[in-house]
């Protein structure tokens, strides 16, 4: 599409209207402001509250020492293509101009390969620690599909595992063969490597496919024989048998269900994960539950459901994904990734990520409008176009001023964790409220007026980019209009509660393994947990007041329950009271919490607590929308929204990978700015194969 109005020397850009201030909104911003499109379009962003990144916003809180405040745990898995590549381009081109702050993607993002799953063994906890390889990276970006071919000459390099490869494809299943690839998980071997190696391979008839298939099957049996005959008490006897199995059922059911095929993954998104897995079981009518329940059910398994927040109403005893999402983004995560397994963010994601993007964005072109808040779209007669916007201003700046939204914490660029109050006429007042403006449902009466935006004069394009649970009002003449939009409004969201811990004592002292690690499929909600004391330098703490270990967590707040922080608080508590012993040994004095443990400014015992950040997140703007089973088709296309002059960008618009991360995220951005500009052409990602 012609990004000029006119034609000729003096024509105009086309004003594009961005409403939100999320990730998808501002990747959106970030790719029709690319140096290619020649200042094409003219990009306004209107975002409610005083600072970017949505559910990715992080804030600094002067009262505590300047320290991070999260919206929630975020890391980046290394298979997040383009959002690490727009952070990199973000950064390259900052580079030295910028006299403060990161300069390069390797200093603000930090490689992590050790995750700690803990596994429920009777009555016990185990940890159960991986470590991933570092993979090299790769000139183009590998799918899903031709996996095999891509990591054999990596994994082959190990003759035993090379060996073990070559007798599954020659589908053999003699006592030496299974002994072998039993005895991998002995061998020092990355027993995530093993769920590679089972990758099928494409362009089979049916017959192969189904003799390919019954091997699997056979494989699955006889390795489960040669396991239960040594007596299935070694950990490394059930982890091995958990990924392997994992490996075999999922190849199983690739092949079985042709999904390299038509709809790619889709075809299975009206089934549920676990039926999915249970329906492509080696062992249908065996009366044995132990071979699916240990590998269905185990904590590798359980972690994906707890990072992707995977439960009907929040509750962690309904797990809900769609197994067509749910097996495009383990096999992802497992296959695509490049570098490092995850990066962690060596700041807050506002400072590392938000803050950069605002930056080049500034640099750019872009014009930001802080405390807009969008309340409507109106429709023209025909229904067919956006005509109208309206905006309500929840605070007006002084002095008719632009909003100057960052401050400088050692050096770096942030955001602070409220509003810089001096700036703005209702100043005082607002902060007596104690109202965040972030929040839809914030109890404060928006002060600054509304103004219209009008097609044509104002914008020639809109990129709707709120969140999904603000539709029903943002959105409510499309939804009248529309049966797609008014369907789309049946997607799930859940709310989500976190904390953040910070310990005086080190990880030793903790009796913690030396290598930082994220754990995973650990207690409700509490189950995701991972170390960011690499954080802790860019916070401003005095040398007698210094913390030494930064805990994070994340999890789901069922509808049922308590949303506010003193009930976050609570649920902290008794995580610390119990389940916390198993990380943090060293905090614990016959198994009671040290409360001295924890940093704090002037307190003691358990007021220690008190000074620790505990969040709820269960206003409409910070609601996840989830990937229930029979959900995909309620996404709307950012390319077919039904409405000449409108795309959109988000968590809930249809992306190809459709499950609410940064990586999904972007590619609605970047298909948002596709369906404007043309740019970016391909989107690795956006589809299966």
């Amino acid at each position: 599409m012609a990004g000029l109005t006119g034609e000729g020397p003096g024509c105009r850009p086309q004003k594009v209207v961005i409403l939100g201030g999320g990730i998808g909104a501002v990747s959106t911003a970030f790719m029709l402001t690319d140096p290619s499109m020649r200042g094409r379009y003219e990009v306004t962003i209107h975002c409610m509250g005083w600072r970017l990144g949505g559910k990715g916003a992080s804030g600094r809180n002067a009262a505590f020492h300047q320290r991070v405040e999260e919206h929630g745990l975020h890391i980046w898995f290394g298979h997040y293509r383009n959002a690490i590549s727009l952070m990199t381009t973000c950064y390259e081109e900052l580079g030295q101009a910028s006299s403060q702050g990161f300069t390069r993607f390797a200093d603000a993002f930090a490689p992590q390969n050790r995750v700690v799953l803990t596994e429920r063994v009777g009555n016990e906890w185990r940890p159960w620690p991986i470590d991933f390889i570092e993979l090299p990276r790769f000139s183009d970006v590998p799918t899903v599909y031709g996996l095999y071919e891509l990591l054999r000459a990596h994994i082959g390099r190990n003759p035993t595992v090379a060996r073990a490869i070559n007798a599954y494809r020659r589908r053999t299943t003699s006592a030496r063969d299974v002994e072998v690839l039993a005895a991998l998980s002995r061998r020092d071997v990355n027993v995530h490597v093993m769920n590679r190696t089972v990758s099928p391979n494409l362009g089979l008839s049916g017959n192969e496919r189904n003799a390919e298939s019954e091997a699997l099957k056979t494989l699955a049996q006889s390795i489960w024989t040669a396991l239960v005959r040594r007596g299935l008490d070694d950990d490394r006897d059930r982890r091995f048998w958990v990924i392997t199995y994992l490996g075999i059922t999922i190849a199983r059911g690739i092949l079985d269900d042709q999904l390299y095929e038509s709809e790619g993954f889709d075809a299975v998104d009206g089934e549920e994960l676990r039926a999915w897995l249970s329906r492509h079981s080696s062992f249908a009518g065996s009366e044995d539950p132990r071979p699916d329940r240990l590998a269905f059910w185990s904590a590798a398994v359980q972690a994906f459901y707890d990072a992707s927040f995977s439960y009907a109403g929040g509750d962690p005893a309904k797990p809900n994904v769609a197994a067509s999402t749910a097996l495009r983004c383990m096999l992802r995560i497992l296959f695509d990734y490049s570098g490092s397994f995850v990066y962690k963010m060596r700041a807050g994601m506002g400072d590392t990520v938000f803050a950069p993007l605002y930056q080049c964005l500034k640099q750019r072109g872009v014009r930001f409008e802080f405390f807009s808040r969008a309340v409507n779209l109106g429709l023209d007669s025909s229904c067919r176009r956006i005509e109208t916007i309206e905006i309500s201003r929840q605070v007006t700046v002084r002095g008719g001023r632009s909003y100057d939204p960052m401050i400088t914490v050692r050096d770096l660029p942030c955001w602070p964790n409220e509003p810089r109050f001096d700036q703005l006429v209702e100043g005082k007042c607002l902060a007596a409220s104690g109202a965040n403006l972030e929040h839809w449902n914030s109890d404060w009466r928006d002060a600054g007026g509304s103004y219209h935006l009008c097609a044509g004069k104002d914008f020639e394009w809109v990129v709707l980019a709120v969140s999904h649970a603000v539709l029903p009002t943002v959105a409510r003449e499309l939804c009248v209009a529309s049966a797609a939009w008014n369907a789309t409004l049946q997607l799930e969201s859940v709310a989500t509660q976190a904390w953040q811990l910070w310990f005086r004592r080190r990880r030793d002292e903790l009796q913690m393994d030396r290598e930082p690690e994220i754990f995973g499929g650990y207690v409700q909600p509490w189950s995701s947990i991972v170390d960011f004391s690499h954080v802790l330098p860019f916070e401003d703490w005095a040398a007698t007041a210094r913390p030494h270990y930064l805990a994070y967590s994340t999890g789901t707040l069922p509808n049922a329950e308590a949303g506010g922080e003193n009930d976050v608080k609570k649920r902290a508590k008794a995580f610390l009271a119990g389940p916390g012993e198993l990380l943090w040994q060293g905090a614990y004095t016959n198994s009671v919490f040290n409360w001295k443990t924890l940093q704090a400014d002037n307190a003691d015992c358990e007021a220690r607590l008190d000074q620790q950040y505990f969040r709820a997140n269960t206003d409409p703007t910070g609601r996840y929308v989830t990937a229930g089973p029979k959900t995909c088709h309620l996404r709307i296309n950012t390319d077919h929204t039904g409405f000449e002059n409108l795309t959109i960008a988000g968590e809930w618009a249809e992306t190809g990978v459709n499950i609410s991360s940064v990586e999904a995220t972007v590619i609605s951005g970047m298909r948002a700015s596709r369906k404007i500009s043309g740019f970016p052409a391909t989107i690795p990602g956006e589809h299966d194969a």
